[in-house]
Parts: structure tokens; sequence; C-alpha cells
């Protein structure tokens, strides 16, 4: 049987390379200072620190530095002093990017290196993106070394797509990079639902809805089988062996999960009344649900805030450009804000996670505040999953970007990545690409 060679790179653009180039040559001028302290003890001192956090949980915004003990941050603010000065660099838990094919897909045009959408099936409950997902990807580099952290990555394709898990953009394993799975199961609404079987809306919701009922929450133990009859039981003596319970399938324990809380509903759905049925469905069915995308849930933000569902919207540069998204705009996320609904933000490109701060800039620019832009591109995606990625916090794993300036400007550069304590490269394919083919003076 014949196989298909792996790609050893991934192509990048030449003027980002150029920009990435800098970010390596500012972070190989710092990485000669020592870390301050011994036993595991590191300190970063004398920054801007953003914590990723709402104002609704306090401060935002810190001066002063980190102190990180055993890859945990111990103490924040300004009484950490010493170790490394980083000269008024800006401190921030960096990118989470909550909902695209980041280490499933490499090349697009090149169909043997995209692991991101199975068709055929119209019901893949059982599929995991983490058995797909590529820690040797090219793709991962280039976006660790602008800031990326991590990302909700989901799978594409059919009305359930698949389980969905949150992955870390530096790992060597799989298991390096996985920071929770399963996150969710993944359902596409609208014409994102459209193939194997249907064609219509209304055929992707009475699939779903078929689906559900077939799969009922699991019994709790003990719980009868079938309402009381008033009929007298019949004595154990002569009731007849029962035959031996069959297991569930791997596809009906997920749909179990499901059905009971255990795992979360992710609707992928875009046009307004697309959301309203993905409120309508997780409350049919007591689901505990997120909806990604929601390009027009600026139209239907008071039924998100009283169905209380976070809501992570993006791009928010999406355009009026097809039938799901004809009434998109710019302030969708101000406005879903401005209601009260729990939102974060996604970039849902790949290749492109970097730019989730240029996105999360121009919210701002049409009215969300700065404070809750900063939140949704990093902690407020993952705490909708119970997760404390993407906050500054003692006690909380010591993950963050340092860089030259405000995250939301795009000449901003990152300077260090930091994971657990532990400085990460910031060297990647285009930076090579750019040091082996630039033009020398």
């Amino acid at each position: 049987m014949s196989t298909i060679s792996r790609r050893s790179f991934v192509t990048g653009g030449a003027s980002l390379a150029a920009g990435l180039a800098a970010s390596a040559a500012s972070v190989a001028a710092l990485t000669g200072s020592a870390l301050a302290g011994s036993d595991g003890e590191k300190v970063y001192s004398n920054a801007r620190i953003l914590l990723g956090t709402m104002p609704s949980e306090g401060a935002t915004e810190l001066r002063g530095g980190l102190r990180i003990v055993n890859g945990v941050i111990a103490e924040i603010g300004p009484g950490v002093t010493g170790g490394i000065d980083l000269g008024g660099a800006t401190i921030w838990p960096g990118i989470w990017d909550a909902g695209s094919a980041i280490g499933l897909a490499d090349i697009d045009l090149e169909g043997a290196t995209r692991d991101d959408a199975e068709t055929g099936d119209a019901f893949l409950p059982q599929m995991r993106v983490v058995d797909a997902f590529n820690p040797a990807s090219e793709v991962l580099p280039v976006l660790r070394a602008r800031g990326v952290m991590g990302a909700l990555v989901v799978p594409s394709g059919g009305i359930v797509g698949g389980q969905a898990a949150w992955m870390r953009t530096s790992g060597s394993t799989v298991a390096a990079a996985t920071v929770q799975e399963p996150a969710g199961v993944v359902i596409h609404l609208g014409r994102g639902g459209v193939g194997a079987g249907t064609a219509t809306r209304m055929g992707v919701a009475a699939r779903l809805r078929d689906a559900l009922d077939a799969n009922p929450p699991p019994k709790a133990p003990g719980e009868d089988e079938a309402p009381a009859t008033g009929k007298k039981a019949t004595s154990a003596k002569h009731k007849a062996p029962e035959a031996p319970a069959k297991p569930p399938t791997r596809s009906e324990r997920v749909w179990h999960d499901l059905r009971s809380r255990k795992l979360r509903a992710i609707f992928e759905a875009d046009r307004a009344s697309d959301v309203l049925l993905a409120c309508a469905i997780a409350a049919e069915y007591d689901l505990d649900a997120v909806i990604v995308g929601a390009a027009e849930g600026w139209m239907v933000a008071d039924a998100l805030k009283s169905a209380n569902i976070p809501v992570i919207v993006g791009p928010v540069t999406v355009q009026p450009e097809s039938f799901e998204t004809m009434n998109a705009r710019y302030d969708n996320a101000a406005l879903l804000h401005a209601a009260g609904v729990r939102i974060g933000l996604r970039i849902g490109d790949p290749h492109r996670a970097y730019d989730l701060t240029t996105e999360a800039g121009i919210a701002v620019a049409w009215g969300l505040p700065r404070e809750a832009a900063i939140a949704a591109i990093s902690g407020n995606s993952p705490g909708f999953f119970g997760l404390s990625a993407g906050r500054l916090l003692v006690g909380q794993e010591a993950s963050f970007v340092v860089c030259n300036g405000d995250p939301l400007e795009p000449r901003t550069s990152v300077q260090r990545v930091i994971v657990g304590g532990s400085e990460v490269p910031l060297a990647n394919h285009q930076t090579e690409l750019y040091e082996r083919f630039k033009v020398l003076k």
C-alpha cells in the first residue's frame, strides 16, 4: 500500500517572518539575564501586568512583578522586585483562541495535512480531536511566537462533529499539550450542519432532536425502569432470568454524558434564528451549552442573557457575505457585552490565531471596554469550561507572555513566552526561512 510523505514545514508569509525575526532577536538579547532565586524560584519585575480577568472579578491590571515557585505563581503585584527587570514591558496571559483547527490543519490546499473535517456521517460524537492533534505541527511554534498559548480545538463536518479539546501550542506530545479533553461535543446548526442526509435547517434540527431523544440521560442506580402498573410484582422465584445488559457503545456514552451535563454542548451558529434554536434545544434537553460564532448575536442579545449561555464571538470582522451572516456588524461583541452576555472572542483560522489581538482592538474601537476585550481573548473562554487558563492569579500555573507594549496594538511584538514557569524558544520555521533567505546589505 502506498503512503503519503509528511510535509516537513508550513510555508509562511515573508512579511510576517521579518517581524518574527525581530521578536526572536529581542528575546536573544534578554535571555542572557540570570533568573533570581534558586530551588525553582524565578522573578520577573518592573512590568505592567494584565491579569486576564473581568472588572467584576476585581482588579484587571497591576504594576510590579511575578514571583514563580516550581512553575506556579506565588506572588504578584507591586511587592515583587528583583530578578529579571522587564523595563516596563507588559506581562499578560496571552491568546486563548476558542474554536479553530489549530494542530489539525497545516497546509490549507494540501489535503494530506488536514485532519479537521470528517465527512460521510452526520453524527460522530465519538470522534476526538486529540486523536488527530499534531504537536509537531510547524504552525504551532509560529503561533506561540506571536503570543498564542492555546486554543479550543474543534472538528468540523456533520451535525455532531465530535469532541473538542483545549490544547496548548506547546508540548512535545499530545498528552503534554492537552489542557482539557474532552471539552465538549461540537454541534453545527444552520448550513454548517447540512449534509450527510440533510438538505435544510429543518432536517438538521429534526435529526438532532431525534438523536437526543434516542439517547436519554442514564437512570440513576435503583431507579425504576418503567412506571408502576399497580399489579403485584412477580416473585423472584418465578421471575424469568434477565439477559445481561448490553454495554453502551462509545457513541452512546458520549450522548449520555451530554444529556447528563457531564459534557458541554458547543453549538456553532451564526444566524440569529440559529442562535435562538441553540438556546431552545439547550433548554428543551437541559444541556450545558456554549455558543460559538454568533455573527448575528446582537439581534438576540436579550434572549442570550435570559438563557445565561456564554457566547464565543468571532471573528469580529466577519462580513455580511453569506446568508448566515447578513446582519454581521463590528459592534456585535460590544452590544452583547452591554446586554450582560458573557462573551469570549475567537478568530477561527488556525493560521491566523495571533490576529485575535487585532480583532479585539477592533472590538474596542467599536465600543467593547478594553478590559473586557483583554479578558475575552485570554481568560473568559477557558473559564466557560471551568478552566483557570488565561488568567494570572496566585496559585495558578505560571504561563504568560511578555511583550513590548499594549497587546492590542498591531505593532507590539512578543519578547518572551513562559509556560509552566519555563521560557519557551520563539524560533520557528518562519524565522528560519527569514534568516536563510534575507537579503544581506
